[in-house]
């Protein structure tokens, strides 16, 4: 079952070694829908927020929507679902 997300979620996330992560939002259709990180972290815990708008800043309809993160050492993917 997804997480609700109401409209706005932290996501926390983990890379075990330096490097660029990109984590993106994409829709139930597999369309990337929001770029919230992309740049080179160190080692660590991270926490990203996503407001529940589009890269143009305009807010989506309820969903499900799935984050995918990928680099530094670490891939992985979380569904949530968004309610207005």
């Amino acid at each position: 079952m997804p997480d609700p997300l109401n409209p706005h979620t932290t996501i926390e996330f983990w890379l075990p070694k330096t490097g660029r992560a990109v984590l993106n939002v994409f829709d139930a259709s597999g369309r990337r829908v929001r770029q919230l990180v992309d740049e080179v972290f160190e080692p660590g815990a991270y926490r990203a927020t996503w407001d529940g708008r589009n890269d143009q800043g305009h807010p989506m309809a309820s969903g499900v929507y799935f984050f995918r993160l990928v680099g530094a050492g670490n891939k992985a993917s979380k569904r949530a679902l968004l309610l207005r």
